[in-house]
């Protein structure tokens, strides 16, 4: 097309082009015609726009003044991809605003990407350098809503990937990997909640999974699942319950440490209360639904020689006064157990030469070893040893010398009551002198 001034309308110069503006050198800057008919000769202007009649798209020529190259900029309804935009300039404002304030039920921007495989449908990519406290890379605001969702991520599949959403943050030392913050107004709702409805078999994995494969250490009693109530005075801090019926194998709480050598000397379980008055527990154990189970049950088949214990009660420091006991068995109901339903069962079917009870202390001097107040026993006993053969001890002591009490020629100074075979005896004592 030769140089021709632009009319600012649109004239036909060619049999398939119009030309409406042209720029001082007679280049033209605004031209119609059909998509089909898109010139590549000489005469266009570098960025000349071009309408095509027949679908409403946009062109621009990309290509230089000698060889035109009309490249879509629209479709006449959208825009049209590939497409890449540059903006340099921008710095505080806003580089690319879409609104659309009357939108109710409708899609404010539709992406269907049918033949993703690894690659990303959206990829935001900012300077580690430049980024500050407050800089954010994907920010939703919904401003006072009361419903919906800040972001909704379905699959409908069999998923087997390595998370729906994913964090990484291979360097991170002392920030925060994700943050939920709530204020004060927190009642029945929750920060973080997990729901499944499977009915399958839970294996390698639990539901929600926390999993440390490096060899890190605690300082502060500081944990990798660490969990802090800082303000609360009556609330409960954690809360585990499984409330289905029928339930007959069913563990709350498992805890398995594996690994352990010769040289282990920590606890797996630790327990630590700072408070120093009140009545209060540092464990409470209620058992209400068992009848033949027990309340705590501690099995430990490895324990031999040595100096292992499957309950073990240290006291160190404070005097021990009335009042305070290391171990304190109570029970308040009117018990009738004359055989293993007691208060204290202790038993043992495989043992031959071993003692079954040992009380040891080397500094008691004006003490007592082992104090029975029965205050109410009318026909019982304090000790029952009947279960003893006939022909065997039923006790065994030391033999004293130095007394000149001589029961031959001195009167008991008293008698107390024994029962043998079920019948009472009276044995006499005589004063130590």
């Amino acid at each position: 097309m030769a140089d021709t001034p632009g009319t600012n309308y649109f004239t036909r110069y060619t049999a398939t082009v119009d030309v409406a503006l042209t720029d001082k050198f007679g280049k033209a800057s605004l031209i119609r015609c059909t998509a089909g008919n898109l010139p590549t000769d000489a005469g266009y202007a570098i960025g000349c726009i071009a309408i095509a009649t027949d679908s409403g798209a946009l062109y621009s020529n990309t290509g230089t003044t000698a060889a035109a190259t009309f490249t879509a900029v629209t479709t006449g309804s959208a825009l049209t991809v590939p497409t890449a935009l540059t903006d340099a300039t921008t710095t505080t404002g806003t580089s690319i605003s879409d609104t659309a304030a009357s939108l109710t039920t409708g899609i404010g921007l539709n992406m269907i990407l049918a033949g993703l495989t690894s690659g990303t449908g959206v990829q935001v990519i900012t300077s580690t350098a430049n980024q500050t406290t407050g800089a954010a890379l994907f920010k939703g605001d919904m401003v006072a809503a009361v419903a919906g969702n800040g972001l909704v991520i379905v699959t409908t599949g069999a998923y087997t990937g390595t998370g729906l959403a994913t964090l990484t943050a291979g360097a991170m030392t002392t920030g925060v990997g994700l943050q939920i913050t709530s204020t004060t107004g927190l009642t029945s709702g929750s920060l973080l909640r997990a729901t499944s409805s499977t009915a399958g078999a839970i294996a390698t994995n639990g539901a929600i999974s926390f999993s440390a494969t490096g060899a890190f250490t605690s300082t502060s009693n500081a944990g990798f699942v660490d969990v802090l109530a800082s303000a609360t005075t009556a609330g409960t801090v954690m809360r585990i319950r499984s409330t289905a019926a029928g339930q007959t194998v069913t563990e709350l709480l498992n805890i398995t440490a594996s690994g352990f050598t010769t040289g282990y000397t920590g606890a797996m379980v630790t327990i630590t209360n700072s408070s120093t008055t009140g009545t209060g527990s540092n464990l409470l154990v209620t058992s209400v639904a068992t009848t033949a189970g027990d309340a705590v049950k501690i099995v430990n088949n490895a324990a031999t020689l040595g100096a292992a214990t499957l309950l073990n009660l240290s006291h160190t420091t404070s005097v021990l006064g009335a009042g305070t006991s290391m171990l304190r068995i109570t029970s308040t109901s009117v018990d009738t157990g004359t055989t293993t339903g007691t208060m204290l069962d202790i038993a043992a079917t495989a043992a031959t030469a071993a003692h079954l009870v040992i009380i040891t202390s080397a500094s008691l001097t004006t003490g007592i070893g082992i104090k029975i107040t029965l205050a109410g026993l009318t026909t019982g006993s304090a000790i029952d040893t009947t279960g003893i053969a006939a022909t065997k001890q039923n006790f065994n002591m030391n033999a004293s010398t130095g007394s000149t009490a001589a029961p031959q020629t001195n009167a008991p100074t008293g008698f107390f009551k024994i029962g043998i075979g079920g019948t009472d005896q009276w044995v006499p004592y005589y004063s130590a002198t």
